[in-house]
């Protein structure tokens, strides 16, 4: 079953207006990755106080959403037939990107994250015994 979908004539195929199983499969996977990236949007927006943490957030939400929406941009080339940019193969180079993208973002968490998070406890344990403004 797998052979069939690396065959050549599977990935280079664009089918006018025919949706496989697979291609079904990709459309309902890019709607969902825009959703998460709407999820991860409103979660980073209504985060006030953490900084790193919405960073954070923001990268994921631009990941999914470029992604979701690179995608569903190829489904409606594949239905309306475009002769290479419905191929199989760019839909499997979009989410290569994904994947390369979430290893970056993966990344900053594991290292850049926890240096800022560090700093911002630290900031704001400095700001806790600070006299406060007067105006």
């Amino acid at each position: 079953m797998l052979h069939q979908y690396l065959s050549a004539a599977f990935l280079l195929s664009t089918g006018v207006g025919i949706y496989s199983h697979a291609d079904k499969i990709l459309l309902y996977f890019n709607a969902l990755l825009i959703v998460a990236g709407v999820i991860t949007g409103y979660f980073a927006n209504r985060e006030r106080e953490n900084r790193a943490y919405k960073m954070l957030m923001q990268r994921f939400t631009s990941m999914l959403l470029t992604i979701g929406i690179l995608g569903s941009i190829w489904s409606i080339l594949r239905e309306q037939g475009v002769v290479m940019l419905s191929s199989h193969v760019v839909i499997m180079t979009i989410y290569l990107v994904l994947l390369v993208w979430l290893i970056t973002v993966i990344k900053f968490e594991a290292t850049d994250y926890q240096v800022l998070m560090e700093a911002e406890r630290k900031e704001s344990a400095r700001q806790k015994y600070l006299p406060k403004k007067s105006r």
